[in-house]
């Protein structure tokens, strides 16, 4: 990798790039995005043109022009477009003192196993013919029916209100249920809620546009009332449209549940637009059916669980421990963080690379680690607030980026220890951070904080002189929590929209990294430690945007942790160097060992070489040496860094200077900071 980068590389890479990294729809007001999506378009519904028993919607706000959908990994996007406007607020009824309410229900029709024969029939409401069924049942063409297994809904209520602009909204809410049970041809049969998430107490503002990450509010569903992960949701109103955007991974768990796999990469999925609000008297309009193909596998990460339990990285390794650092171990300067609420004991990390994630975990000297009561202000409410990261050696190289050895002009706890002449306090030269942070209003109360941030942050330090941390950094991205708590702070699963960039190709003032696309992350805290998981597809699209590909190869990188928080007037704790594992979809992490084991060798005896196989838990290094019976070194078979894992080696019978040994009995002894293991092997000749 590159030492330097000229910073007009944020300037002048070219708007190609930036348009094959940023198809995603945004959920702005602005369709404009939607050019180039294809869908069904349904007819003017005019007042006479059905018998009453079909009561279809008739005024153009709530008529539907046009309806498309389309997948972009794990999020469904939604676009219904109306003959007239404004569509909403729509004013749907005046009271009798002359307030307004506006309400509607705005919905996609989504036929999961392409079969208009299951499900219930979009030619169907109530018993009756829809619109669209009603011109079908003329001979007209384009009115394909579907067969919908789901309803997916965005909808909203307000409370009464005088002044229209100013109406209360009751709710909005992102709302499916299941209609496979119904018979194929008419409403009739069982439907069940698959997943209520709503937005309280909201304004009109909010109402016109939103996004966020929300938890399952109610469900018919054992297995999703169980779960409570977040799951992202967006829409956005212009004139005469909606567009709306929710997750898939609650439709596939639903699913799932039941023994059905729906929701897979090219799958075809039928779907058809539906109106339903009191604008008409309850009139409905339903479209014709038209198709779109999911465009990837959609799915989330789930490697770890995000619960503050930490059993599930016992297989995993520990790529770097640090020592309890006590009072007085560290001249004032150091600025070392001594309470071990925030004094790193272990790290470890790893990539996924079949989930495009990153895991890592900073495990402390002490607890309870969060909330951390940071410091109290004056009458004893507390404040809870700290920086918790990830360094990151994209190349491996030491030289390059920012040496952890040092931090603001002056050793690390790491660095100061090093300078001592310990061993075990390798550096890394910081390529980016990654970090979990997070901050609390003042209160008398700290189990009930208001919670100013809880966030997902990171930096490139490249530009850094390799030796101390002068240069020049950029904000990467910032993910914020929506609606941050204190529980949420504790525990969150979910996915975030980027809020924040100094990554800006186009000099449009407007940072590109922010493309209106969720991405993964989650945390948990235990009583003594932290765990991270964070998708890599903004990292990997800023480096790409710099002309480097080094995130490309995770192997190569190197971590380490560190800390920041007031609990030590800022004080600060970093680690030695440790090495990334890297994960494929072959991969388990309960799978990686968690004993120090030498075997025998095989053959044995042997002539004239045998295969020496040995596990290790941790990334470090090793030594596996061959002794005489005289307890003479004769051959050094290993000496330095392994990775964590199984190994295997071989021995051809020679000492260190090439020359064939005699027969005889000798010993193989692996040796580690885990321990040593000595075995005896025959040599005959």
């Amino acid at each position: 990798m590159k030492n330097t980068i000229n910073t007009v590389l944020f300037s002048m890479i070219s708007w190609v790039w930036l348009t094959s990294l940023s198809a995603q729809m945004v959920m702005d007001g602005d369709d404009s995005d939607w050019s180039g999506i294809s869908g069904v378009t349904a007819v003017d519904n005019l007042d006479g043109a059905y018998p009453a028993e079909v009561g279809a919607a008739v005024t153009d706000i709530v008529d539907l022009a046009e309806v498309k959908a389309t997948t972009d990994g794990n999020v469904l996007y939604v676009y219904l477009k109306f003959h007239g406007g404004p569509a909403w607020p729509n004013s749907a009824y005046v009271n009798d003192n002359d307030s307004v309410r506006n309400r509607g229900y705005y919905k996609l029709l989504i036929d999961a196993d392409n079969d208009a024969t299951t499900g219930w029939s979009s030619h169907y409401y109530e018993g009756h013919f829809t619109p669209v069924g009603y011109m079908a049942s003329a001979g007209l063409a384009d009115t394909d029916a579907i067969g919908s297994e789901i309803m997916l809904e965005w909808g909203a209520d307000s409370r009464w209100d005088a002044d229209a602009d100013s109406t209360e909204i009751k709710y909005f809410s992102y709302w499916a249920a299941d209609y496979s049970g119904y018979d194929g041809a008419t409403d009739d049969g069982d439907d069940y809620e698959i997943f209520d998430m709503s937005v309280e107490d909201t304004d009109v503002e909010t109402s016109l546009g939103w996004e966020g990450a929300l938890q399952i509010g109610s469900t018919d569903s054992e297995t999703l009332n169980a779960d409570d992960r977040y799951f992202w949701n967006g829409h956005g109103w212009g004139n005469n449209f909606i567009e709306f955007a929710v997750e898939i991974a609650p439709f596939k768990e639903y699913w799932s549940a039941l023994g059905i796999d729906y929701f897979n990469e090219d799958d075809v999925i039928g779907f058809a637009g539906m109106t339903e609000t009191p604008v008409d008297d309850w009139g409905t309009d339903i479209s014709a059916g038209g198709s779109f193909t999911i465009s990837g596998q959609p799915s989330r990460p789930n490697s770890m669980s995000f619960d503050g339990d930490d059993s599930d990285w016992t297989g995993q390794p520990v790529l770097a421990t640090a020592v309890d650092n006590l009072d007085g171990a560290y001249p004032s300067e150091v600025g070392a963080a001594v309470t071990d609420i925030v004094d790193i004991a272990e790290v470890k990390a790893f990539v996924n690379t079949e989930e495009d994630a990153l895991y890592w975990m900073l495990k402390f000297h002490g607890g309870p680690c969060w909330p951390n009561s940071a410091y109290v202000n004056d009458g004893d409410s507390v404040r809870n607030r700290g920086y918790y990261h990830l360094l990151i050696d994209i190349d491996n190289d030491v030289t390059t980026g920012w040496n952890s050895h040092y931090y603001e002009g002056h050793y690390t706890p790491v660095g100061y220890m090093a300078s001592a002449g310990l061993a075990d306090t390798d550096a890394i030269g910081t390529e980016f951070m990654v970090e979990w942070g997070s901050d609390t209003r003042w209160h008398l109360d700290p189990d009930s904080t208001e919670y100013k941030y809880t966030s997902y942050w990171a930096a490139d330090y490249h530009e850094y002189d390799g030796q101390t941390d002068d240069g020049d950094d950029y904000e990467i991205f910032n993910y914020d929590i929506t609606f941050p708590t204190l529980e949420n702070a504790l525990a969150f699963d979910g996915s975030l929209l980027n809020n924040s960039s100094d990554l800006d190709v186009d000099q449009d003032g407007e940072a590109d990294l922010i493309d209106g696309f969720p991405d993964w992350y989650a945390s948990s805290w235990g009583d003594n430690f932290l765990e991270v998981g964070m998708s890599l597809r903004t990292l990997r699209n800023y480096w790409s945007a710099m002309g480097f590909t080094d995130l490309d190869d995770y192997s190569s990188m190197a971590v380490a942790g560190f800390t920041e928080t007031p609990v030590d007037d800022w004080g600060t704790d970093f680690t030695p160097r440790g090495e990334i594992v890297v994960l494929g979809v072959e991969d388990d992490v309960s799978n990686l060992p968690e004993q120090f084991m030498l075997e025998n060798n095989y053959p044995n005896p042997f002539n004239p070489e045998t295969n020496i196989s040995f596990t290790v838990p941790n990334n470090g290094n090793i030594n596996l040496t061959v002794y005489n019976v005289m307890g003479q070194k004769v051959y050094t078979i290993l000496d330095g860094y392994t990775r964590a894992g199984n190994h295997s080696v071989k021995w051809n019978g020679l000492d260190q200077n090439s020359n064939e040994v005699s027969s005889g009995i000798y010993f193989y002894s692996l040796k580690s900071d885990a321990g040593s293991i000595t075995k005896t092997m025959v040599l005959m000749k």
